[in-house]
């Protein structure tokens, strides 16, 4: 249907596309061939009539069995598109439920794809010829939702698209000797090939769908029924080959392979992106995108102790936090593909997002900050931000993808609103990394910035100074040097609290502390008071300071869920960290817990338990315990200097479950798991230098979904995720002994 042909004159996507096929069996504007068992003109009725009327179609489909079209050599020219923009639709069903079919696009193999929506199938990917190599492909490329530890063991059907691009020749010189890369990223990008996709599991088998796919130049996006699910950042134009364009098939080796069995109701392709309305129109409208939100999505988390963003490869990153007088703005770095996008190992596709608070208990999440406009920009890193004269300067660093032709930097964005920020020329501002901006009594803006100088054996941070923001001047001498160059200084944060000047620093925040605003500076002792990567924090209300970090998915991998996280300090200026009081979760009355004693050396009660293990190891339960809980304990650590603690979620006889492990010797707490009936071997969320667990000392732990956290002595903090199912709440202690009172526990709303 053309413009011309509404009553109302009203303008439709499809009016200016490249080629619309409807599938009714009349004339499109390229015409279709049929091949195989494949039928068109099938009338759709009563509601997925009327729905695909809604869309711009004309309630007709084509039905396939195995077969496939294919269209006219003479029109092949016109679909083989090139350069920055294209979007492609497709509205289609798939009966098996399995989405393990190619649907629509050019597709020759990864050397030469083009654009190709659809799984192209085993024998298709056999001729990348990286078969040794595709569990780990599917790990970058095919990540399941990493909020819940364990995944599935039939993972849901991935929808895919595959792009293929022409890199510039300095982007794949760069990514061939990124520091960081795979052997699959390295093949992918010398191939110029990107994939995006989303599980479907979310739709039953005979559902319709409305799948968007949107090439906008630095950015891949698929939409699924108005709803954006995942996203690539390319650099370069799309490929242009000899590959047919097909439906329901795509060339294997020279020869079409097919195997969809479902409906299409309608294909359109545009070599243009389209936009926002435009896509929610041939979703069926706002009300349906809405609902589908919902359902793709889930439901946003609540803002507790962690958070994480929505999404099925999405997590956060490093969080710059920073309040204004009215709100706290928390800024954080986004993450798709476990750090892997854009061809790269540990960083790529970094984008900054925003969300504010007024009294941590509601938060309004406002459009992405700094997202990637531009194909150089490799990722964007930790910044800060700060507000002058009614305007908010962000600040982050960018990594380039082209160093020949735009050089990377700390970069400038600057918002009237607090909302919408706009990118600022020059680009880059300042030749940096991750940086911090700070106004002193003066007036004085000040900037620092991890740096290294070749072949040093410290690291040091950048001071560079300026009146209005914007002109800066570097000083001679850096702000803070560290002989210790394995603690590099990265994600700095400086600030005054109570008269106490602070820079806190590196992945798991050492912090230094000085009387005067630029030193000379003192390590505190302990350095490290919380668990949680890259730690930032901002003034708040009420002369507090609240710390924003992470907690990783899994060992040794980057990004996670946020852990927010509230500031204490003594009166020699040590900072620790407690646990905000707004964000513990709403909770029921204490359950009076069946108490069991497993070893001939535990006593008690479900409020008071004793352990005495001489020689041996002393364990006691309490029974049912929930899974979600609020658990608060007085300890006191007897005669001994060995290991003793709680494991949470626990099942067996002290077989399994989430162990939050005392070490008195060593001074240390930590979260493991039991090991043959004995406390475990430790984790990476560990804690040193605790002097708190020698004398008695307050305990509270928040076990919430999968997340659990602990506070020891309202000053030191911890937190890890833990997939545990057990109903066992174990009391255990070995080499010492141990009194665990006043315990309460409640379960969680």
């Amino acid at each position: 249907m053309n413009r011309s042909d509404r009553s109302d004159g009203s303008i439709h996507p499809f009016d200016d596309a490249l080629a619309v096929w409807h599938m009714s069996g009349q004339a499109d504007s390229i015409p279709l061939i049929i091949n195989g068992d494949v039928r068109l003109g099938v009338a759709l009725e009563g509601r997925e009539r009327e729905a695909s009327i809604a869309r711009g179609g004309d309630g007709m489909a084509a039905e396939f069995h195995g077969g496939y079209f294919s269209v006219p050599s003479a029109y092949e020219e016109q679909l083989n598109l090139s350069g920055t923009e294209m979007s492609l639709c497709v509205r289609v069903r798939d009966f098996s439920g399995t989405w393990n079919a190619p649907l629509a696009g050019k597709y020759g193999g990864e050397e030469e794809a083009s654009y190709f929506l659809g799984n192209t199938g085993v024998k298709i990917e056999a001729d990348a010829g990286q078969s040794a190599e595709r569990k780990e492909k599917a790990f970058f490329h095919a990540e399941q939702d990493t909020s819940p530890i364990k995944q599935p063991e039939t993972p849901a059907p991935l929808l895919k698209f595959t792009w293929g691009g022409n890199l510039p020749e300095e982007t794949v010189e760069w990514l061939n000797h990124y520091p960081y890369n795979s052997p699959v990223l390295v093949h992918e990008a010398n191939q110029g090939v990107l994939h995006i996709g989303a599980p479907m599991a979310h739709g039953c088998a005979p559902e319709w769908h409305d799948v968007i796919v949107r090439f906008t130049g630095p950015k891949l996006q698929l939409f699924v029924d108005g709803v954006l699910l995942d996203e690539e950042y390319p650099i370069g134009t799309l490929r242009q080959n000899a590959v047919p364009f097909l439906i329901g098939a795509a060339m294997n080796r020279g020869v079409p392979a097919a195997g969809f069995n479902g409906q299409i109701d309608h294909v359109a392709l545009w070599p243009r992106a389209l936009n926002d309305g435009e896509i929610i129109t041939l979703s069926g409208g706002p009300a349906v995108a809405a609902g589908s939100e919902s359902r793709f999505l889930g439901l946003r988390h609540p803002v507790r102790l962690h958070w994480r963003p929505r999404g099925h490869n999405k997590k956060v990153g490093d969080c710059f936090p920073y309040f204004d007088g009215e709100k706290l703005h928390v800024f954080y770095l986004t993450i798709r593909r476990s750090s892997h996008s854009k061809w790269q190992g540990g960083h790529g596709g970094l984008q900054v997002e925003h969300m504010t608070t007024k009294d941590l208990l509601h938060w309004d999440f406002l459009p992405m900050a700094v997202p990637i406009s531009d194909q150089w920009e490799g990722w964007h890193g930790t910044g800060s931000c700060i507000l002058h004269e009614g305007v908010y300067y962000l600040f982050f660093p960018t990594l380039t993808c082209m160093p020949k032709s735009r050089p990377g930097g700390i970069q400038l964005a600057v918002s009237a609103d607090g909302v919408h920020f706009v990118k600022q020329d020059p680009r880059p501002l300042l030749e940096g990394g991750d940086a911090d901006v700070f106004k002193d009594a003066s007036g004085l803006f000040h900037l620092i910035t991890f740096s290294e100088r070749p072949g040093a054996e410290r690291t040091e941070l950048a001071h560079f100074v300026s009146s209005d923001l914007r002109q800066w001047q570097q000083q001679d001498a850096p702000i803070l040097t560290n002989d210790d160059i394995k603690n590099h200084l990265y994600c700095p944060n400086y600030f005054e609290w109570n008269g106490w000047h602070y820079i806190v620093a590196g992945c798991k925040s050492t912090i230094w502390k000085s009387k005067q605003p630029f030193g000379p500076w003192q390590m505190q002792r302990p350095s490290t008071p919380d668990s949680s990567y890259v730690p930032k924090s901002a003034a708040f209300f009420g002369n507090r300071r609240i710390q924003i970090g992470w907690v990783s998915d899994n060992p040794g991998s980057w990004g996670g869920d946020i852990i927010i996280r509230e500031l204490v300090q003594d009166e020699e200026g040590r900072l620790g960290v407690k646990f905000p009081s707004e964000l513990i979760p709403p909770e029921k009355e204490p359950l009076p817990l069946p108490f069991t004693a497993l070893t001939s050396a535990a006593f008690g009660s479900a409020e008071r338990i004793e352990l005495k293990p001489g020689g041996n190891m002393a364990i006691a339960t309490l029974e049912h315990a929930p899974k979600n809980a609020h658990i608060t304990v007085r300890v006191t650590p007897k005669s001994g200097l060995g290991r003793f603690g709680l494991c949470l979620r626990g099942s067996g006889e002290y077989a399994d479950g989430c162990e939050l492990q005392f070490d008195l010797a060593n001074r240390c707490v930590q979260f493991s798991r039991p090991k043959d009936g004995m406390p475990g071997d430790g984790t990476s969320a560990r804690i040193t230098d605790v002097d708190e667990i020698t004398e008695p000392f307050s305990l509270e732990l928040v076990a919430d979904g999968h997340i659990i956290h602990a506070c020891i002595g309202n000053r030191r903090t911890l937190a890890v995720r833990d997939a545990s199912e057990g109903s066992r709440l174990f009391f255990f202690a070995q080499g010492c002994e141990a009194v665990f009172d006043s315990i309460r526990i409640c379960p969680l709303c």
